[in-house]
């Protein structure tokens, strides 16, 4: 996890989508430090400075609906240490798994509504099937 040094924490808040701050520049993306912007006059905050933490290496889940007997999509991407969720809208019962080599995934029976979740730690290509539900492949690569 990287610490990150953001100009006043009340400003955090509206620089994440409220509408009365932003990060500035280019350059932000590049850096490990980051400006707030007042939108209304263009003007760096005060530099009364709060530090909070910020996980800039956590890659959002990948989702995939049981539906119809069927995965939907059928094929996902992740990278290594991103997870999979895996819900159940349908009206069965099923029972996603998966086992390749050392990797062993079994959500165990799935009830409708509910959600499994799966965090893949080696690049490789892998096949998430349902026990209940033979025909049920869901293909799934894994990148670095």
């Amino acid at each position: 996890m990287n610490i990150h040094r953001i100009y006043p924490l009340a400003l955090v808040v509206t620089a994440l989508g409220l509408g009365l701050g932003y990060f500035s520049s280019a350059k932000a993306a590049m850096s490990p430090r980051y400006q707030i912007i007042n939108a209304g006059t263009g003007n760096t905050v005060d530099r009364h400075m709060a530090t909070i933490a910020l996980d800039t290496t956590q890659t959002p889940a990948v989702t995939v609906s049981q539906k119809g007997k069927l995965f939907s999509p059928d094929s996902v991407e992740l990278h290594v240490g991103q997870t999979l969720e895996i819900t159940n809208d349908d009206q069965t019962i099923h029972n996603a798994y998966c086992q390749s080599g050392d990797f062993k995934y079994n959500a165990g029976a799935q009830s409708p509504g509910s959600t499994s979740k799966v965090t893949f730690t080696a690049a490789g290509t892998y096949d998430v099937r349902c026990a209940i539900h033979p025909k049920m492949i869901l293909h799934v690569k894994v990148l670095e």
